[in-house]
């Protein structure tokens, strides 16, 4: 076991959250319920686990708590959570608790789009990327906890390492591993089964945060830096790059993993013209539902297959590259899309296991791509828009979160002098 897991505190955390312990669960029976929980979606959007929880907070029993504001420290070390709050995930899911037991600490993990216009460009670079903050129970509510060891900040100036391999049939495995300038503007984030979050980095806009080069191609160099997913272990307070997934720009991302089959990462990307693709992403490695820590690198390694959504048709990324290299392959992946369509306006991404459904948001547009989700069973998928409403799609909040069995309810609120979080407790 690492030395960092014998800090009691951190033990005590861990063990309240749903966290792990030197590769295994530190409470079995809280972290499986929370990720048994996650599974089971319903076509409301809403987990089966968290209905009762939704419920509980439509009252008007339920007072609303500020927590923190943006821009105010997020850690003893003074870094302000950002300007732009996009989106929020609930992390570390408290244990079942009763009326003699209950969980009191949680993690919540924030995305910062852009934030340059708001203030000066070269202050906004601190400002976007991502920001894990650590909220404990009281009398008096939740509160955020600025002296826990958990309180972590990701922006525009943390290097940030990117990473990805391949196989090579009679040759030595590619490998790519790098440290990137930093992490950009989030778009969305994604929980995985095995306790991280997957965070979408965002095409630079007008409003993206500014930077200063020195030479032209210093300017080229960071920028293949952006526009990737970044996996976050919030335990541990890594973050990767995965190269492997593509170079994509996701505005939003789903996946679905079933235990001893390989990951499936679905991934909406946004072209340089605005225009939206779909890309799926199939580990090589196959999930580990019982030893979390056995998928730290599953998704290292993989096939990337972009959506040809006129012949409804996964292609190969690498394939349709033109014979470039894996690695330039992965750097520019719409060059594999030239004599593609694109979706207008792309939006968001939902993944539903039950019904084999993968729900895409395209403009004021619900469409839904069929397929069996188990990796490598059919190149081919059917395509159709829906009559449903955005109410009734799959679809989560991405500016609220719920504890389960009514422990609290997390949300986004813009107040007069910026967004900030606040709490609920019933």
């Amino acid at each position: 076991m690492a030395d960092h897991d014998q800090n009691p505190e951190r033990r005590r955390f861990l063990t309240q959250s749903g966290g792990m312990l030197g590769g295994f669960l530190a409470n079995p029976g809280a972290a499986l319920l929370s990720l048994v929980a996650g599974s089971l979606v319903s076509k409301t959007g809403r987990s089966a686990a968290n209905a009762a929880d939704v419920a509980s907070f439509e009252t008007e029993t339920a007072v609303a708590k500020k927590v923190l504001h943006a821009n105010e420290a997020v850690n003893l070390q003074g870094d302000p959570l950002g300007l732009d709050l996009s989106s929020m995930v609930l992390v570390s899911q408290p244990e079942a608790w009763s009326a003699q037991k209950q969980c009191n600490r949680v993690l919540l993990v924030l995305a910062h789009g852009c934030a340059a216009g708001q203030i000066d460009p070269k202050l906004s670079r601190r400002h976007v990327g991502l920001s894990m903050i650590e909220l404990e129970l009281s009398e008096n509510g939740w509160s955020h906890r600025i002296s826990g060891m958990m309180n972590r900040r990701w922006h525009a100036e943390s290097p940030v390492a990117i990473e990805g391999m391949r196989f090579q049939e009679n040759a030595p495995a590619l490998r790519v591993q790098r440290l990137s300038q930093g992490m950009a503007g989030i778009a969305s984030m994604a929980l995985s089964g095995w306790q991280t979050v997957l965070a979408c980095e965002a095409r630079p806009g007008d409003s993206y945060p500014r930077f200063e080069f020195s030479e032209e191609r210093e300017k080229q160099h960071f920028h293949r830096d952006w526009g990737w997913v970044v996996e976050v272990n919030p335990f541990t307070g890594t973050a990767i790059k995965r190269f492997s997934l593509g170079r994509v720009f996701p505005v939003s991302a789903s996946l679905a993993a079933s235990a001893g089959k390989p990951v499936s990462i679905y991934l909406l990307g946004q072209r340089e013209d605005g225009l939206g693709f779909l890309f799926k992403f199939i580990s090589h490695q196959r999930f580990d539902s019982r030893m979390l820590t056995a998928n730290a690198s599953i998704l290292s390694m993989g096939e990337l297959w972009v959506a040809d959504i006129e012949k409804r048709r996964w292609g190969r990324v690498f394939e349709g590259s033109g014979g470039r290299s894996w690695e330039e392959a992965m750097v520019s992946p719409y060059q594999a899309t030239a004599q593609f369509h694109g979706l207008p306006e792309p939006r968001k991404l939902a993944c539903d296991e039950v019904e084999k459904h993968l729900y895409v948001h395209s403009e004021n547009k619900i469409f839904v791509l069929s397929e069996r989700l188990e990796p490598f069973d059919s190149q081919e998928f059917e395509w159709n828009e829906t009559k449903m409403s955005f109410d009734d799609s799959p679809f989560e909040p991405a500016d609220q979160a719920f504890a389960p069995f009514g422990a609290g309810m997390f949300f986004i609120e813009k107040t007069e002098t910026g967004p900030a979080i606040f709490a609920r407790t019933s």
